[in-house]
């Protein structure tokens, strides 16, 4: 594994004199990096100012990567269970096989997959932002999917299901009741298989046939 870390440039248009004090540029930037029984964790400890860190591992490597605000989330070519996570910024993972959970916020989502774990659950979250998602054309899998305020698109065969998820509260004597089905639209692709959950409030979910 390779790590380099790239600070952001300092921005010189800053004075450099404050009440006849020069002004010493601060350019410093933690980062930890640790490792116990093959598993590598690496943080960088900044609010005030933005880092790249361009990590490259072997092929096959599992992956959990979280970045919050004025960041984007770039996967390229691992093989493995990824677990990504961005708080305005974006999420692209390319040429990626094995399984994804991915959720953003205030920024797009997107994967292609060159294969898939079978068997394996994943589920793409937004709030603000398209899911656009290439599956292999073998793919099997149970599809839930929600999109409140965008649309919802597939050049898949699939099958359409009755949406079954809800939840029951309460009941017996003087305790109430509360039924919820779930605004969820439900389909089979390849006679089904594992659960792929696609859920977006305002955004389109994009659910592509790749090779």
């Amino acid at each position: 594994m390779a790590v380099s870390n790239e600070m952001e440039e300092v921005d010189e248009r800053q004075p450099e004199r404050r009440n006849g004090l020069r002004r010493i540029p601060n350019t410093s930037q933690g980062m930890t990096i640790e490792e116990k029984d093959n598993k590598v964790a690496i943080s960088v400890k900044s609010w005030n100012r933005t880092a790249t860190l361009e990590i490259k591992v072997p092929r096959r490597t599992s992956l959990n990567l979280k970045t919050v605000n004025d960041g984007e989330i770039v996967v390229r070519g691992v093989e493995g269970e990824l677990e990504l996570g961005n708080t305005n910024g974006p999420i692209e993972a390319v040429n990626v096989a094995g399984s994804v959970v991915a959720g953003a916020l205030n920024d797009d989502i997107k994967v292609t997959f060159t294969a898939v774990t079978p068997g394996k659950a994943m589920s793409f979250t937004n709030m603000n932002g398209d899911i656009d998602v290439t599956f292999p054309a073998s793919l099997k899998a149970d599809l839930r999917m929600r999109s409140d305020m965008g649309e919802i698109l597939t050049d898949f065969d699939f099958e359409a299901v009755a949406a079954t998820s809800r939840s029951q509260e309460g009941g017996g004597e003087g305790k109430g009741f509360r039924l919820k089905i779930e605004n969820e639209v439900h389909a089979k692709v390849g006679g089904g298989g594992a659960e792929i959950v696609f859920k977006n409030f305002n955004g389109d979910v994009l659910i592509r046939k790749g090779k």
